[in-house]
């Protein structure tokens, strides 16, 4: 039943837990009351039902006095907003479920402001390391290309967090000389000095992604994104095997695929190396890389068309940065993409001139 309560509220009502649930698949509603007692469901489980499935939905719960014990086990184990004794004066409940709805206005507006600071910061970050470090940028790219590419070959449906992962987990590279970036660009042999600077990347860039609002899970990846699957190495308190988040699993992978086709020949060369390695990596990250290589190698497109798709690649990241978590899962020509790898087509974006920063963010 809908009906209009003096004029402010627009007031659902259900019979039951149940009907409550298939009610709010199609009624976005700011607050919820619920009766302690009801058949089939009582109210503490269909609340904790509502949080899970709505967690930004506010609630409210109704009980009896000889319900009190179990209204207080349920606000602990809610949260609930409310919990309000029957027989509950009308004046009383339209108060709060004002200052509910109030209060599910503010949470909506909060999340709309940081994910709007969180949008524009990220850009702004990778705005700089493409103007601070091209050559770094470029490597960026090719690397978060190849990780989009597993994360569909794995069917993973959240591509924007470890698209994000990829492209962050560069950021400690505006600390090195240009002289090492050219190193590592064209896989030539770093000094001692040289590798431990290199080394330091994962854990700056780490610190930079965590002072950032909603990123937290973001930057324990890049920080352990070095780590073996098989944790031979590893420090205590590193995660290994599934332990080891996936974007930090996937994000190891894509990275030694791009440092090893900097020094070896070929893609098929590469995949050999990074098979003979296989215990650093997930075995069903390595495999969705060797299935998606093993042909023989092709020759690299034209310049040009290598820089429209880095650009393209750069494009495709803002805009699922910009959509927050609900990036469409873009449709793409197979075909094409087996007869023209995707590593290669951004191999120009390396060489250390990169296109025009400018160009990119406009």
């Amino acid at each position: 039943m809908r009906r209009q309560l003096r004029k402010k509220f627009t007031v659902h009502t259900a019979n039951g837990g149940a009907e409550a649930l298939a009610l709010l698949q199609n009624e976005p509603v700011a607050v919820v009351v619920s009766d302690m007692r009801m058949p089939q469901m009582d109210g503490a489980s269909f609340l904790s039902r509502v949080r899970a499935l709505y967690p930004d939905v506010v609630r409210i719960l109704l009980t009896g006095q000889t319900d009190t014990q179990a209204a207080i086990t349920a606000v602990n184990g809610g949260p609930i907003y409310r919990f309000l004794t029957k027989a509950c004066p009308p004046e009383v409940l339209l108060e709060e479920l004002g200052n509910a709805v109030e209060l599910n206005r503010l949470t909506a507006a909060e999340k709309e402001l940081l994910g709007t600071t969180l949008r524009r910061t990220v850009e702004a970050l990778i705005a700089t390391l493409s103007l601070a470090q091209p050559a770094a940028f470029g490597r960026a790219v090719r690397v978060t290309r190849t990780v989009t590419e597993l994360a569909e070959a794995l069917e993973v449906k959240e591509l924007w967090e470890l698209e994000l992962t990829a492209m962050l987990s560069h950021l400690g590279s505006v600390t090195l000389p240009p002289t090492v970036l050219a190193k590592l660009d064209a896989g030539r042999p770093l000094t001692e000095e040289e590798a431990e600077m290199v080394g330091r990347i994962p854990a700056i860039s780490r610190d930079l992604v965590s002072t950032i609002p909603r990123l937290e899970g973001i930057a324990k990846a890049i920080g352990w994104h070095r780590a073996r699957y098989d944790g031979e190495g590893s420090s205590i308190g590193v995660p290994r095997g599934e332990d080891l988040p996936l974007a930090a699993r996937i994000l190891r992978l894509a990275a030694d695929f791009d440092a090893g086709m900097s020094q070896r020949p070929s893609v098929q060369a590469t995949i050999t190396a990074l098979r003979a390695d296989a215990g650093a990596y997930d075995p069903r990250v390595l495999a969705a890389r060797v299935t998606a290589h093993d042909v023989p190698d092709t020759q690299a497109p034209p310049p040009s068309r290598r820089r429209r798709r880095s650009r393209a690649g750069h494009g495709r990241l803002r805009r699922r940065l910009h959509d927050r978590g609900r990036p469409a899962r873009q449709s793409r020509d197979r075909g094409d993409r087996r007869a023209d790898p995707p590593h290669r087509e951004l191999r120009a974006t390396g060489s250390g001139r990169g296109p025009d920063p400018s160009a990119r963010l406009s």
